[in-house]
């Protein structure tokens, strides 16, 4: 029989919402237990020499979005896991987020928070953050859970609806 501050100590080692409350129920520190992925090499070099993911990633470089995507899907779908995850990191590397986001899910890289969690635009949500008195944090993971990054990813909240007269 195990006490209940053992089952709370092993749930707070958790990257989970339950984790997370334990944690907090007993004073120990969150766990996110990131582990950075290891991509081989030659992973990384097959998916730059893809034509599908050049041609996609220099229509995402003159903003063609939906042409992008779509030669994207095209290259990504046939990759190994490994391959995947290289795909991931050329996106980030080239300033796609949500793309590498995409596909470092798809290639099931939970722990590699730098991939899927991209801290970036510091100066931006640190002064937005500074403006409303929000946590950069809070800011950041709004951003990533609504859009993950998307730069043309707009809220409509602000619109105002339409007359019908």
């Amino acid at each position: 029989h195990r006490s209940e501050g053992s089952d709370l100590g092993e749930l707070a080692a958790e990257r989970n919402y339950y984790g997370f409350l334990a944690a907090s129920d007993i004073g120990a520190e969150t766990r996110l237990n990131h582990v950075p992925s290891n991509i081989p090499t030659v992973d990384l070099e097959f998916v730059r020499s893809q034509q599908g993911f050049q041609r996609s990633l220099e229509l995402y470089a003159v903003d063609d979005l939906i042409n992008a995507r779509r030669e994207w899907r095209q290259a990504f779908g046939p990759l190994t896991s490994n391959q995947k995850a290289a795909a991931a990191w050329l996106a980030q590397s080239h300033g796609w987020l949500d793309q590498s986001i995409i596909a470092a899910n798809a290639a099931l890289l939970h722990n590699d928070l730098d991939l899927r969690f991209p801290q970036v635009f510091a100066t931006i949500y640190g002064r937005a953050g500074h403006a409303t008195n929000l946590a950069t944090s809070t800011l950041l993971a709004v951003t990533r859970q609504e859009s993950a990054f998307a730069h043309r990813a707009r809220s409509r909240a602000n619109t105002a609806p339409q007359s019908t007269n």
